[in-house]
């Protein structure tokens, strides 16, 4: 029973640090969609020519996608570097012997757990909302 716990709360936990690598990457290009949303939408209203329209469309997306794409990847590298040097460091305190390890229940490790259950339940909810009608 003990282990069935711990590995509920291992789950939540990576449950947990992958909506918060999601919502960080979202915040982190969230501008540049709104930017470009607004100058796709005026492309499309005030340029009258089709060519032109279609080209300016074509050339501004691909932009905003390859912008959008690098900033999602320099992200991701960011945390993952994060989360790399926080192992060589427990690493490093194995070796020396000063790492207490075990199961930490603290303020954030409950904080991604209950984030995890509410957004598991919004997408559970929405789910059954959508598929019953």
């Amino acid at each position: 029973m003990k282990k069935l716990i711990e590995d509920i709360v291992v789950f939540f936990g990576a449950l947990g640090a992958l909506l918060d690598l999601i919502l960080g990457t979202i915040k982190s290009v969230f501008f540049q969609i709104v930017i470009g949303a607004i100058i796709i939408i005026l492309i499309i209203k005030f340029i009258d020519t089709t060519w032109v329209r279609w080209l300016l469309l074509i050339m501004f997306s691909g932009g905003l996608f390859y912008s959008i794409y690098d900033d999602v990847n320099l992200h991701v590298q960011k945390e993952a570097m994060k989360a790399v040097e926080k192992r060589e460091k427990q690493k490093a305190e194995i070796a020396k012997g000063t790492y207490k390890g075990g199961l930490f229940i603290n303020k954030e490790s409950i904080w991604n757990s209950v984030k995890a259950i509410f957004l598991l339940c919004l997408c559970v909810g929405v789910c059954i909302y959508y598929f019953s009608k």
